[in-house]
C-alpha cells in the first residue's frame, strides 16, 4: 500500500490547504447549480433497473455532455439497457462512504470489492454508443452520480497525475489512492480538516473531484 500513497506528500498538503481554505470562506457547499440539481435526482441515478431511455437522453447525456471533453453519440436504448444491467453490480457500492473506507480494513474483503469495480468500470468504458465507446472520463461520471458518496469523478488530465491507466484496473488503483488520500488528511489536519470530512462525509468525494480538478486541470 505505500507505493499507492508515493509521491502524494504535496496532494496531501494541498488537499489539507484547500479544504482549510473552503471552510474558512463558506465554499464547501455545492458551487455548481447544474450538478447540484442533476445529483439530487435520486429517482433516475439511485437505481438503474428501470431507467428508460428518455431518462438516460434527458439527463444522464445532458449531465455528461455538458462537462467540456464530453461529446458523445446519444445512444440513449444502448446506455439505457448497459446501466439496467450493472444495477446489480452497482447496488453494492449504494450506502458506502468513502470517508469511511479504508483499504487496509478486511484486505480480502477489499480486494474482492477492488475486482468488482474494475468490472463495473471495464464494462460501462466499453459500452458502444453508434459505433463509439462511452470512455473512461464518462463511465466515472456515470458512477459517481450512481453513488455520489463512494466514486470519484476524474479526466484525462487527473488520472495522468495520479499514475493510472483509463481501464478498470487504473480506475480501482485510483479509489485506493482516493481513499488513502482521505486517510493521510485525516490525520494531519487540523481540527477544521476534521470537522468538514465529518459534516460533509457524503460530500468528500465531490470534494476531492473540486481539489483535482482546480489543480490538475
Amino acid at each position: 500500500m505505500k507505493d499507492e500513497i508515493a509521491g502524494t506528500l504535496s496532494d496531501i498538503d494541498g488537499l489539507i490547504a484547500f479544504l482549510e481554505s473552503s471552510y474558512k470562506e463558506d465554499a464547501l457547499e455545492e458551487r455548481d447549480d447544474d450538478y447540484g440539481l442533476c445529483v439530487g435526482m435520486r429517482d433516475v441515478w439511485g437505481d438503474f433497473s428501470h431507467i428508460t431511455p428518455h431518462q438516460v437522453d434527458e439527463i444522464v447525456f445532458d449531465f455528461l455532455n455538458g462537462w467540456g471533453r464530453c461529446r458523445l453519440s446519444r445512444d440513449s436504448y444502448a446506455l439505457s439497457h448497459k446501466l439496467s444491467k450493472l444495477e446489480k453490480s452497482v447496488s453494492v457500492f449504494r450506502g458506502i462512504v468513502l470517508s469511511n473506507w479504508r483499504v487496509t480494513d478486511g484486505l480480502m474483503d477489499k480486494i474482492h470489492t477492488l475486482h468488482s469495480i474494475e468490472a463495473i468500470f471495464d464494462e460501462l468504458v466499453e459500452t458502444k454508443l453508434k459505433g463509439r465507446r462511452l470512455g473512461p472520463t464518462a463511465a466515472s461520471k456515470i458512477l459517481h452520480m450512481a453513488v455520489p458518496a463512494f466514486f470519484v469523478m476524474w479526466d484525462v488530465n487527473i488520472r495522468e497525475h495520479w499514475g493510472c491507466f483509463g481501464n478498470g484496473a487504473g480506475y480501482s488503483s485510483f479509489m485506493v489512492r482516493m481513499s488513502l488520500l482521505i486517510d493521510e488528511v485525516k490525520a494531519q489536519g487540523g481540527k477544521s480538516v476534521k470537522k468538514v470530512l465529518g459534516e460533509k462525509s457524503e460530500a468528500v468525494p465531490r470534494l476531492l473531484d473540486r481539489y483535482n480538478y482546480d489543480r490538475y486541470e
